[in-house]
């Protein structure tokens, strides 16, 4: 009689659980997948909360993620970190990211839900990002050289400067004047000291 009173109470137990559709939370989290970033929030009480749970752990890990990539692409090709070109490529691509790819899961325990992006775009947005820098770079140079040509020297010496301070922080792949081997910065930082230290805008006509 115990015993059979045991198998149907294991017997309803396991019927039970498999007729809610509920699944443990391993199934959620599972194994890792190296094509994505992910982030696993829960159980919670709603499928809404365990979601928005899951968006606010992925946006945090990205954070990190974006830093750890950036640098790995200056670190590679011999180039410097620099925090403010740093945060800017962060602030950048935490814009363009589109919203996650979220799945919610009802486990025993309440709602399970896994927020992953995938690493291969956020890597091509950090690669458009720091494409855009410099094309601000050079967009501020042309400004510079056309204030320059009107006589505006401090004007000039301004934007030559903002230019410098963006360029600096490029991977050297991306630190080059126009297609030729010349680096960007070099360029920048010598036009700054000739406007500083004379009066004669001849000069940097070499």
């Amino acid at each position: 009689m115990i015993r059979a009173a045991l198998a149907l109470s294991m017997a309803l137990l396991i019927c039970g659980c498999a007729l809610t559709g509920s699944q443990p939370q391993s199934v959620v989290i599972g194994p890792p997948n190296p094509f994505y970033y992910t982030a696993v929030a829960g159980p919670s009480p709603s499928a809404q909360e365990a979601s928005e749970r899951a968006r606010a752990e992925l946006a945090k890990s990205i954070q990190v993620e974006i830093t750890a990539e950036t640098e790995r692409i200056i670190i590679e090709e011999g180039g410097e970190i620099r925090e403010v070109f740093m945060e800017r490529i962060r602030s950048s691509v935490e814009k363009k990211l589109p919203e996650p790819e979220i799945t919610v899961y009802k486990t025993r325990d309440g709602y399970m839900a896994r927020a992953r992006v995938s690493k291969e775009l956020v890597r091509e947005l950090i690669e458009e990002s720091i494409g855009e820098i410099k094309r601000n770079v050079e967009d501020r140079m042309s400004y510079a050289e056309k204030t320059l040509n009107e006589g505006r020297v401090i004007d000039a010496l301004y934007e030559y400067c903002l230019a410098y301070e963006d360029a600096a922080g490029l991977p050297p792949k991306y630190d080059r004047l126009g297609n030729g081997d010349k680096r960007l910065s070099f360029y920048l930082e010598r036009r700054i000291c000739l406007l500083y230290t004379s009066d004669a805008a001849d000069e940097l006509d070499g």
